[in-house]
């Protein structure tokens, strides 16, 4: 894939290791694999999410900047509405994405093994650098599909499948690992009652397994009174209002989820490992209650930043409403019907009642699209927060370089082109000619070199690259001279049948 990802077979002959080589010694031998996947659950939280996030961020700064610079209608494609929306889209799930990646390797930092957590940020944040990527190819259009020194988004698009691929497939990690292993982990009695079970402890297995009842009958009261105060009520580690509410939020979402992994688990059994649409759904509510709390979380770290509350809601909105609505698509395609129906409404009393509904949690207004479009597509510390940790050329012949300098410029010169129009408009000039309006005193000698500059600038971004074509060149000449060679006997032996023809007698 022209991608330099080392993953593929080793071999040799005659290869000679010896035991010292072997980590941990002889005594450790034949534990390789045992040893990888110990360690997957560090690596997993380190690299690819890294990767991924970093190709979200350099999407979203590349995008951001080209929609303000690229121009139709004699409008920047950014501000069109359908533009905005996806512009909002790659820009909050950026926001999300650096959350969960922050959180998971904080815990890696306090030298913990997150295995869940891992396994959810290496599914969701690839798939998310995936769709975000995607999008920014959308908006580039031509630019991104004609390669070349300035197509920044090419090499990162034909990349996408290695990190969807590699340490640990995708769609396994969603439909087995992720609740597969959660469930067991997170669970307070569930790894308890194995351990037991696997010890022979009858007294400690009775013992967890009454917690555990008690703990389901208990959760389910919660989750139905919840379900009607709509997480209202409940603590929350904030007084902060633009947090609260989501905190509270988060709180009922896990009273319904902890409801329905314990049914699930006690109708379902030993066949519920086979039922992985359920298992996958399930995950997915764990996942997005996931990144949730890490998007508040990371929002609090950062200072409570004011001009990032839009990101911030964006990202736990887009999260929650996930979450919500893989609970919905599992109660609606649950396998046992009658326990679906009572499950619906334990975990949604309400939607008995005319007017009410299940869904809660609705997806980002279009209002805060157009607020977090804004928001990534000006110059500014939101933005560089957003996009921080990835590399910004300074060398001036870079294509990112020329991309945020033509960005700044535009921006810089749009109050100037308003004068300019609103001019024309009133009649004080006849067209938009720089020269005129400075002799008519609209614009100074330095602000329509200002325009100019911009102007010139947004030409450079918007070219693509060309190149000669030498070696089609080549090919077309040997091709021309190996038909001329070709025809050149035909062409002979007509002009000899020519000469050797009698003459007609008149």
């Amino acid at each position: 894939m022209n991608v330099p990802f080392q993953n593929g077979p080793n071999q040799g002959k005659d290869v000679f290791i010896p035991l010292d080589n072997i980590i941990g010694g002889k005594e450790r031998a034949g534990q390789g694999w045992k040893m990888l996947m110990e360690s997957l659950a560090i690596g997993r939280s380190i690299s690819l999410p890294a990767q991924s996030t970093s190709g979200a961020k350099m999407a979203t700064r590349l995008t951001s900047a080209y929609g303000r610079v690229r121009r139709q209608f004699n409008m920047p494609v950014g501000k069109f509405e359908g533009v905005e929306e996806v512009m909002a889209r790659m820009a909050g799930t950026t926001y999300m994405m650096d959350a969960a990646r922050t959180a998971t390797v904080q815990m890696v930092d306090r030298k913990e093994r997150p295995a869940i957590p891992s396994a959810i940020v290496k599914y969701h944040l690839t798939e998310k650098m995936r769709k975000t990527v995607n999008d920014a190819m959308d908006i580039h259009g031509g630019k991104a599909v004609s390669e070349g020194p300035s197509n920044l988004l090419a090499e990162a698009y034909k990349g996408i499948p290695i990190a969807i691929t590699v340490e640990g497939a995708n769609i396994m990690t969603r439909n087995l690992i992720i609740f597969g292993q959660g469930m067991v982990r997170s669970h307070p009695y569930m790894l308890k009652e194995i351990q037991a079970a696997e010890d022979n402890d009858e007294k400690a297995l009775t013992k967890h397994l009454v917690g555990h009842i008690l703990n389901s009958v208990i959760n389910a009261g919660r989750s139905m009174w919840l379900g009607v105060t709509n997480g209202r009520l409940t603590r929350t580690p904030t007084k902060d209002k633009n947090t609260k509410r989501y905190y509270q939020k988060i709180n009922k979402l896990s009273a319904q989820f902890n409801l329905l992994s314990n049914v699930s688990a006690g109708v379902l059994g030993g066949s519920l490992k086979r039922k992985e649409r359920v298992t996958a759904r399930l995950g997915d509510v764990l996942s997005n209650m996931y990144i949730a709390s890490a998007t508040l979380r990371h929002f609090e770290a950062q200072g409570s930043n004011k001009e990032d509350i839009p990101l911030m809601k964006w990202a736990a909105e887009q999260s929650l409403h996930d979450a919500e609505k893989a609970m919905n698509d599992l109660l609606d395609n649950y396998p046992n019907k009658f326990v679906g129906g009572i499950l619906k409404l334990m975990t949604a009393p309400l939607s008995v009642l005319p007017f009410f509904g299940r869904q809660s949690n609705k997806a980002p207004s279009d209002k805060l699209d157009h607020q977090v479009a804004t928001l990534v597509s000006t110059p500014g510390p939101a933005r560089d927060r957003l996009t921080g940790g990835i590399y910004l050329p300074t060398n001036e012949k870079e294509p990112l370089f020329i991309l945020e300098d033509a960005f700044k410029k535009v921006v810089a010169a749009e109050p100037l082109e308003k004068k300019i129009n609103e001019a024309v408009k009133e009649g004080k000039l006849d067209s938009k000619d720089l020269d005129k309006a400075v002799k008519a005193k609209i614009l100074s000698k330095a602000e329509a070199q200002l325009i100019k500059d911009a102007n010139a600038a947004r030409e450079a971004v918007v070219a693509v690259d060309a190149f000669e074509d030498k070696g089609n060149q080549a090919l077309r000449a040997k091709r021309a001279a190996e038909k001329q060679a070709a025809s050149a006997p035909a062409a002979s032996k007509a002009a000899a049948k020519k000469k050797k023809a009698p003459a007609k007698k008149k």
